[in-house]
């Protein structure tokens, strides 16, 4: 069994809150989740985090990529939305 240092605890912390979302996102009583309402400046570098992670712990290439490229179109879209609202 391999070691489990801090460093590999502390970097996976912050994705803790996503775990019951990603195994039960199916189940109707995800619908609660007011997804318009999270900023997308949030979202997407939190979807980059996630690649960050994935990497990390040595996951398969296309989720790694999957992850980061809706991190990067998600933090892309926020920054379009907001120059948009700072323009009106």
């Amino acid at each position: 069994m391999d070691h489990v240092s801090l460093s590999d605890v502390l970097i996976v912390l912050p994705l803790l809150p996503t775990f019951p979302i990603a195994v039960t996102w199916w189940l109707p009583w995800e619908k609660w989740i007011p997804w318009r309402r999270i900023s997308k400046l949030f979202l997407g570098p939190y979807a980059l985090y996630g690649g960050f992670v994935l990497y990390h712990y040595g996951m398969p290439t296309w989720s790694i990529v999957a992850a980061t490229m809706v991190g990067l179109v998600v933090t892309v879209a926020g920054i379009i939305q907001r120059v948009r609202e700072d323009a009106r």
